[in-house]
């Protein structure tokens, strides 16, 4: 590993602890209690006030919906991330017995408007708009808890007022007006429920479908005062300074940046003073988001993140209007980039997010991605699906361990404690140094999420060099005596180890016969070369899911090995062959 002279910069992680457990029964208690009521008579008529008799506006959306997925909604199937059900024109509402939660939060969130907005025959798309929305008053007129949880409120919220010309469009005032009246009731009981979101962007969603109704409902213009009051301090508390969200999943970032760019859309016509933080937050937002893109486009697999849609990604950064280019490093977040020209790496140093925000959180301390251009060469298996029956939770839990992650693993076991709704514990810690010259850019990082099992730390050394060429590496395992007994009994521990780089699927790689190199083929036919010393390669068998529910078959390369030294080294490369 060659010496780096520049300025050094150092970081260091530690995870912050999470709400007590006896604070978070009472209020679910608390919750339970207040549900009774609002299935009260009495309760609705409290939501009842002046109704509006129309939109003050429509804002414009994001041109973000799947004429796809409409075209199938004409021709009666709704369907998203491989999840299916037919309309049933005899049911009040379709059937959901069985459905993923995330399916249903879709469906009743109504976020499938986007889809029949993007058909390009506008008027049964219209149609079917205004059948489902009359459907859906007519089985959900009073309150119900499934489909009038704020999660799935506020989403509906936003939806029915930016498509306010696929299901307003009927000359039928006795329907329009039950649609205006339903908005004011639901907007008015999403101001009373909003704290009962989960943090995060479960909330940001919510609180902008209170914004929007304060907008554009005549007579509720204190809802939007108040939503945005408190989106601010939700906002401050969940957008780091360098883009990156608390969840340390860049899938957050862009669905908070969306939210956000609607709303800023939204706002651009109204006569109230200008809200600066939201522009602020979009500045942070984009370049956050732009670092953690490979050169396909796509985003990076970190944290429970999916690839997602390049053309989307392309669609809300331009209609956000922040200028600001990817950044190298995010100390907030914990991820570090090393680009030049074509290479590209990106390495995971954080911890885990706090435990309200683990529940897609994985534990993957020091995995990184490489790619080549638009190839990508090194990836992560993929996000977490949290809700999507497609995905499964059996390949969501694989996608959440260290092993899944092109990383070290020690003794085959997580560098975290996974459970299925946080990340157990207080995670590894970390830290980083970073060095950038004219020559490359150097990352030294470790983690003690081993230290306490089996007496090890484990470091490593991504080095990247100046034309992208070449990304070399080195992993140690420093043994270190730890505390008391069970700290002396892991320091004589010699447990094996596995150093996993799992390849993307447009990879084909082959073994060379001293079991020390891997010869690497690009989908365009470049070829690359993995060598490494300290231990033998082997291919073995893997996964990459990019999508939700969307598995693809690849490969990885394995060196296994033991921790046999006090500092045991093993060093690899991936270099570019010419020619």
């Amino acid at each position: 590993m060659p010496e780096v002279s520049s300025t050094e910069t150092t970081y260091s992680y530690t995870r912050t602890g999470g709400g007590a457990a006896a604070g978070r029964f009472m209020r679910r208690r608390w919750r339970a209690l207040r549900r009774l009521g609002y299935a009260s008579p009495l309760y609705r008529w409290r939501l009842g006030g002046k109704h509006p008799l129309k939109l003050k506006a429509t804002p414009e959306d994001l041109p973000l919906g799947s004429a796809g997925r409409g075209r199938a909604l004409l021709r009666g199937r709704f369907e998203a991330a491989g999840y299916r059900i037919s309309l049933d024109t005899a049911a009040a509402w379709p059937g959901l017995v069985g459905a993923p939660p995330a399916f249903v939060d879709w469906l009743h969130g109504f976020g499938w408007l986007k889809d029949l907005a993007a058909v390009d025959d506008a008027a049964p798309a219209r149609a079917l708009a205004e059948a489902l929305v009359k459907r859906w008053i007519a089985a959900f007129a009073g309150y119900d808890r499934l489909a009038w949880s704020p999660e799935r409120a506020g989403p509906r919220i936003a939806n029915w007022i930016i498509h306010a010309p696929l299901i307003l469009h009927s000359g039928d005032m006795v329907y329009r007006s039950s649609v205006l009246n339903s908005l004011a009731h639901q907007a008015r009981h999403l101001r009373r429920t909003i704290a009962d979101t989960e943090p995060g962007t479960a909330r940001i969603e919510a609180l902008s479908g209170l914004v929007l109704a304060g907008l554009f409902l005549p007579g509720m213009e204190a809802l939007a005062t108040r939503g945005l009051k408190q989106l601010e301090r939700v906002i401050v508390g969940f957008v780091h300074a360098d883009g990156g969200t608390a969840s340390r999943n860049v899938g957050d970032a862009v669905a908070t940046l969306e939210a956000l760019v609607l709303l800023k859309a939204a706002m651009a016509g109204d006569e109230a003073a200008p809200v600066p933080w939201l522009q602020a937050a979009i500045d942070r937002l984009v370049p956050f988001i732009k670092s953690h893109r490979h050169g396909d486009g796509g985003l990076a697999l970190f944290q429970g993140s999916f690839a997602g849609d390049a053309a989307r990604l392309d669609a809300v950064i331009e209609r956000s209007g922040a200028g600001g280019r990817a950044i190298s490093t995010m100390p907030h977040t914990g991820y570090q980039r090393l680009k030049r020209r074509r290479g590209m790496a990106i390495i995971d140093i954080g911890v885990p997010p706090r435990a309200a925000l683990s529940r897609r959180a994985h534990a993957a301390p020091l995995a990184f991605e490489f790619s080549d251009g638009p190839h990508r060469i090194v990836v992560n298996l993929g996000g977490t699906a949290d809700g999507w029956a497609a995905q499964g939770e059996e390949l969501s839990e694989l996608a959440r361990s260290t092993a899944a992650h092109s990383t070290l693993v020690v003794g085959d076991t997580n560098a975290a404690r996974l459970r299925p709704g946080a990340v157990a514990g207080n995670g590894p810690a970390s830290t980083a140094l970073r060095l950038d010259s004219d020559a490359g850019a150097l990352i030294e990082a470790s983690h003690d999420g081993y230290a306490r099992r089996f007496g090890v730390i484990h470091h490593r050394r991504l080095y990247l060099n100046s034309d992208g060429s070449s990304l070399r590496g080195e992993d140690r395992l420093e043994r270190r005596q730890g505390g008391g007994l069970s700290g002396t009994l892991a320091a004589r521990r010699r447990p094996g180890f596995d150093l996993r780089f799992h390849l993307h699927p447009d990879v084909t790689a082959s073994e060379t016969q001293d079991g020390k190199a891997v010869i690497l083929r690009l989908e365009n036919g470049r070829g690359w070369l993995f060598r490494v010393a300290g231990g033998d390669a082997a291919i073995a068998d893997s996964l990459f899911v990019p999508t939700p529910g969307q598995p693809r078959r690849t490969s990885q390369i394995v060196v296994h090995g033991t921790a046999d030294e006090d500092d045991k080294i093993v060093k690899w490369s991936f270099n570019r062959l010419t020619g």
